[in-house]
């Protein structure tokens, strides 16, 4: 009777073991749910495009949120795996935000804080002594034209031309939107005006070397803007960095 007893219990225990094993070989198989707080995104922005990649590089989801759920936590499913998200605020426009998170989601659940910095800044040209009716425009070359869904740089010439508006004390105004760039060394800044007589002068300077004097941070996590100001006759400029909501003062018509 002992000896049936003992390996009764032996049975027993033996099929305990077994079903521990198949619990958690089942709890790993189950995916992973990933939660993102998006509560911190400003409501300037009007949606976010969220997007992750596997270790392998694989996409595995891709989503977009509207600025009315900012305040809701952000749940989706996925295999268990470490995760690298990319999150871009208004990615199809110029006023550019993004955010990286590698992600731990290999155990139940994984929470990530995500804070899209600024990806862009405006860079205002400020001309006095402006006749009303003359022609004149501007434009800044740079080697940066866009920014893959990872953040890496699409290295390609790009011109940005700038838009007019009106400055304080009638000044002109041409605002240029630029997206961070991965190099500003070979920016340039190019002034065409038309004198009287019909003939076409063009202007062109070194802005990145200008940038460079100021110590102009294009790795900070929030851009800054730049100002420049100049006489219509170009014998001075003055160059300033501005918190990037300065340009609001400025009217400027797009």
């Amino acid at each position: 009777m002992n000896r049936l007893l003992l390996q009764a219990t032996a049975v027993l225990f033996l099929l305990i073991l077994s079903s521990c094993d198949t619990i958690r070989e089942k709890r790993e198989a189950c995916p992973s749910i990933v939660t993102l707080d998006l509560s911190n995104t400003d409501p300037l922005i009007d949606y976010l495009t969220i997007w992750f990649f596997g270790q392998d590089g694989a996409l595995l989801e891709k989503d977009t949120v509207l600025k009315e759920n900012y305040r809701n936590l952000y749940n989706v499913k996925m295999k268990r795996e470490l995760v690298e998200c990319h999150v871009w605020g208004n990615p199809d426009t110029d006023s550019l935000y993004y955010c990286r998170k590698d992600i731990d989601a290999t155990g139940e659940t994984a929470m990530a804080e995500i804070v899209v910095c600024r990806e862009h800044a405006d860079i205002f040209l400020l001309l006095d002594g402006y006749a009303e009716g003359g022609a004149v425009s501007s434009s800044i070359a740079c080697t940066t034209k866009g920014r893959m869904v990872n953040g890496d740089y699409v290295e390609k010439e790009n011109i940005i031309e700038g838009v007019v508006g009106k400055g304080p004390e009638g000044k002109l105004l041409f605002r240029h939107r630029m997206i961070r760039q991965k190099d500003i060394s070979a920016m340039k800044l190019t002034i065409t005006s038309f004198s009287p007589d019909g003939l076409r002068h063009e202007h062109v300077y070194n802005l990145g070397e200008w940038l460079r004097s100021l110590d102009y941070d294009m790795n900070a996590r929030n851009l800054e803007d730049v100002v420049i100001e100049a006489d219509f006759s170009f014998s001075y400029f003055n160059i300033t960095v501005e918190p990037w909501n300065f340009g609001e003062k400025f009217e400027v018509t797009v």
